[in-house]
């Protein structure tokens, strides 16, 4: 059986966000869907406060991943500790930091070889209209391929719907960009490359769209949501703690006597005794 390739970034990051079913068409871009995003997201909080966080799968259960990796819970019930290996990253949770400029960086952290090791990707925000995009860096450049499988599009895009504490990713839904393709509607081109590697057939298929930013926006903002995307299955998020507690610009900041028990003030010192009376015999003169 032929093992799709993963088209996002090597990074182990991506296994939170997004998978590609295996035998499926996915759709990548070569520039970003409209222009990159400012400070603010659509509802008006700034982005490092919308987005700056530690993020978890909104059904990830935390009482089974503690007895599948035996991470320890805090006193909410939510695993905070790192799993065991890469192949477990999609159960760890994401640090996600806004960096600006569009730029955001997502990380995790796990253990390994008895060690903790981080893995990190950056990903790139964009807006068209009411919308906000995330652009994950697909492979298309990766060594691991052979030149013949380096000529896909520089991105995986989808749509990210930004909550109070709550994310949802849209993936790209290829059935309808494959028939505007095929009848000449939009500018693509399809890559359909097949190598082994370590013994192990691998494929790709993938739609590549041409168009330029502006294009990109006009195109997806042209239609229904539900001809563009996966909407059945969104990837969804739930923030579960402040990413920093010592950053004193984020309204998430945890204050001081929360991060723990207050110890009861020392009772008072007992008051000191007066000093006893000293008694001091003179001899008469002589």
């Amino acid at each position: 059986m032929k093992k799709q390739r993963d088209r996002f970034t090597s990074s182990c990051v991506v296994l939170v966000l997004a998978t590609l079913c295996c035998g499926c068409t996915s759709v990548t871009v070569n520039h970003l869907i409209g222009s990159p995003t400012g400070d603010k997201a659509p509802d008006g909080r700034s982005l490092a406060e919308a987005l700056d966080g530690v993020w978890m799968p909104a059904d990830s259960d935390p009482a089974d991943s503690d007895a599948a990796t035996g991470a320890a819970a805090n006193d909410d019930g939510l695993e905070m500790l790192p799993v065991e290996g890469e192949e477990e990253a999609q159960d760890s949770p994401v640090f996600v930091k806004y960096l600006g400029d569009g730029k955001l960086r997502l990380a995790f952290m796990y253990w390994e070889d008895d060690q903790f090791k981080i893995d990190s990707g950056d990903f790139f925000l964009s807006q068209a209209g009411s919308r906000v995009y995330i652009h994950m860096p697909s492979l298309s450049e990766d060594e691991e391929r052979p030149a013949s499988a380096r000529r896909g599009g520089k991105y995986d895009p989808a749509w990210l719907k930004i909550g109070e504490d709550s994310l949802t990713c849209y993936t790209l839904e290829s059935e309808w960009f494959l028939k505007q393709h095929e009848a000449g509607r939009i500018a693509a081109k399809r890559v359909q490359e097949e190598w082994v590697e370590d013994g192990v057939e691998m494929s790709i298929d993938e739609l590549m769209l041409t168009g330029s930013s502006e294009e990109l926006a006009k195109l997806f903002g042209g239609q229904k949501p539900e001809d563009l995307f996966d909407m059945e299955s969104p990837m969804e998020f739930r923030r579960i703690a402040p990413l920093s507690v010592e950053s004193p610009e984020s309204e998430q900041a945890v204050p001081a006597e929360k991060m723990a028990p207050k110890m009861p003030d020392p009772p008072p010192l007992p008051a000191p005794s007066p000093p006893e009376p000293v008694t001091v015999i003179r001899e008469a003169p002589p």
